[in-house]
């Protein structure tokens, strides 16, 4: 799988967040010695690299003969949050990729949390046409909710609501956005969750 971060910003800044480096873009020694700030991927030189890598391991029997890595198949774009970026600039990214042959695309995102709205209608079409167009790639959402107080709704006295039929309420916002998501057969979500010290560390 190949990591690529396509942004540098987010819409909060996690107290856990390991690439501080990349959002406060500070100077990093480079593997060549260099000094420098952490770049962005640029679709340009990103399809060419996958193309030339997935080219040479096809002429080598399925293995590059200086790596031994396999076909490149998998992209997960990351950041800072993808979903950031506008709808065209992400639409870019998947039918990008989806030319250069990659069989599966992630987005790893913690907007659901922050801010659910920005799974709209607009962004679900735009998605609705990429599977259109390349219904043979499979796209997986890979979002970050750390406590239920994210997605869990409450009542007055600060306790969990359940409907009807017993289960917990979302928050409306996130359900209809979950929803959204969720109802399209061919995407896939799921949850990472950094375990936190007295945070979600415990059984609820």
């Amino acid at each position: 799988m190949g990591l690529m971060y396509v942004v540098s910003t987010c819409s909060a800044h996690c107290r856990f967040c390991y690439r501080e480096e990349l959002i406060a873009r500070k100077e990093v020694e480079r593997h060549d010695g260099t000094v420098a700030k952490k770049g962005m991927a640029k679709i340009p030189e990103i399809t060419a690299y996958i193309k030339e890598h997935n080219d040479i391991v096809k002429a080598n029997g399925g293995l590059h003969p200086e790596t031994g890595r396999e076909k490149l198949r998998e992209i997960l774009l990351s950041g800072g949050d993808p979903m950031v970026l506008n709808n065209g600039k992400i639409a870019a990214w998947l039918s990008a990729l989806a030319e250069s042959d990659i069989e599966s695309i992630r987005i790893g995102t913690k907007e659901m949390a922050f801010y659910p709205k920005r799974f709209d209608e607009a962004f679900l079409t735009m998605l609705d046409n990429f599977h259109e167009t390349y219904p043979e790639v499979a796209l997986h959402f890979m979002l970050h909710f750390e406590h239920p107080d994210e997605i869990l709704a409450k009542d007055d006295n600060g306790e969990y609501i359940r409907n009807e039929q017993g289960f917990f309420q979302w928050v409306e916002d996130t359900g209809k956005a979950m929803r959204g998501l969720v109802s399209r057969g061919w995407v896939s979500v799921q949850n990472q969750t950094p375990i936190i010290k007295d945070i979600n560390d415990d059984v609820m």
